[in-house]
């Protein structure tokens, strides 16, 4: 039986699809319809009337969120949906015409890409709806406002570097309560030096005895006399516009408190039997987000190797001549939110967990650096993940007679 490709350009109001079929050819006219029920089902009636003997298959861009409506009415019909990266569809695009951009011309490179993908574009279209979706949409709106909160701190920590250079390297960049109203205080090397020892010594006593001892102070003072403090610096308005900084901080780490309880609350739902957090480094952050991600049903990944190559902690492939290169970096595909969690999860468990540390440190001992040794921690907790979903139950650690297996996450399967 023939095949059609359909192409789906997805948008807010209008999406417009193409139909290919099995030789590469347009079949049809560009279809144009809206994301709704009726819009999805006058698309699924103009494609069999192409061809009523064929099957079809849709293809959907999957950026940013107007894939969703299209892609979960087509799968609600039965059809097989799956998605294409948009680098796909811009490299397809190229091929036929590099300089001329259309709806109608993205839809039929979306249509087209699948020729030259293979397998990777027939995969199953992922679309979570109930809790899972909910939970999705709360882990990533957290993502954004921890994003948000490390924006904030990275800039004031590049305005120190100019008012209180080498603050920093005395109180840690966490930027605590203290160190905030420390800062607003005395946001110049100047006016810490005017203020005096006394006047530090009675702010540390109402709002942390303990945080600084007579160590931390000389160190802050004798910074302070070093430091080179430009001509007429305003220490009010620097400090009026560390407060704004602050002020917007604890605003924002107020909301993702707020979202952490009610993604504590929902994960439950998702996870009745808590399998992710079984796994190392698998904590109240990156749990869930695996979960809303992946899912804890990972069947359409036919193994461990494919599941870590879904996320992305896996290396770049290039080779020539019959050789293959080892070493490459990450590959840049992936969720950018699932490969920030997983490496997170190595951070965490390379600290806490005494067998992923051994594995670490045997790479290390390899010479391998350290970024890439927690990549390759990163991709053996991918497949763990995929291990523990496979088979429903916690994850146990076991250590694996051969180091070499270790290195490629083998034991996890």
């Amino acid at each position: 039986m023939s095949m059609l490709h359909v192409g789906i350009d997805p948008a807010k109001t209008k999406c417009v699809a193409r139909v290919v079929d099995q030789s590469g050819q347009s079949r049809g006219q560009t279809i144009a319809f809206k994301p709704d029920r009726p819009g999805v089902e006058g698309l699924i009636a103009r494609v069999q009337k192409i061809d009523p003997e064929a099957k079809s298959h849709f293809f959907i861009e999957s950026s940013g969120i107007n894939w969703y409506a299209p892609a979960a009415l087509l799968q609600e019909q039965g059809h097989p949906v799956s998605f294409i990266n948009p680098s796909c569809t811009k490299a397809q695009r190229n091929i036929s015409s590099r300089y001329a951009k259309s709806d109608a011309k993205d839809a039929e490179a979306i249509a087209r890409a699948p020729f030259n993908m293979g397998d990777r574009a027939l995969h199953p279209a992922d679309i979570p709806e109930g809790p899972r979706l909910n939970l999705r949409l709360l882990c990533r709106h957290r993502h954004m406002l921890q994003g948000d909160a490390t924006a904030i701190k990275m800039r004031v920590i590049a305005w120190l570097g100019l008012s209180l250079p080498g603050l920093t390297q005395i109180i840690g960049t966490d930027l605590s309560a203290l160190d905030r109203e420390l800062i607003v205080r005395y946001p110049v090397a100047a006016k810490l030096l005017r203020s005096g020892k006394k006047r530090l010594r009675d702010l540390l006593e109402r709002v942390d005895e303990d945080a600084l001892d007579d160590a931390d102070i000389e160190a802050l003072f004798d910074m302070a006399r070093k430091a080179y403090s430009p001509r007429d610096f305003d220490d009010k308005l620097m400090a009026r516009q560390f407060k704004l900084e602050f002020q917007r901080l604890a605003l924002i780490e107020k909301q993702i408190k707020e979202l952490d309880k009610e993604i504590a609350n929902l994960l439950p739902e998702c996870d009745p039997e808590g399998f992710a957090r079984t796994i190392p480094g698998f904590g109240a952050v990156v749990a869930p987000i695996m979960v809303a991600e992946a899912g804890t049903d990972v069947s359409r990944f036919a193994s461990a190797p494919k599941f870590a190559g879904w996320t992305g902690v896996v290396g770049r492939a290039a080779g020539s001549n019959g050789k293959q290169k080892d070493g490459l970096p990450m590959t840049k595909a992936g969720r950018s939110i699932v490969k920030w969690a997983l490496y997170m999860a190595a951070n965490a468990a390379v600290m806490h967990d005494p067998e992923t540390r051994a594995f670490y440190d045997r790479l290390r001992a390899k010479d391998k650096h350290h970024n890439a040794a927690l990549g390759a921690v990163a991709n053996k907790l991918a497949r763990i993940y995929w291990a523990v979903m496979t088979e429903q139950r916690p994850f146990k650690q076991r250590s694996p007679a051969d180091p070499d297996d270790a290195q490629k996450g083998l034991d996890a399967t």
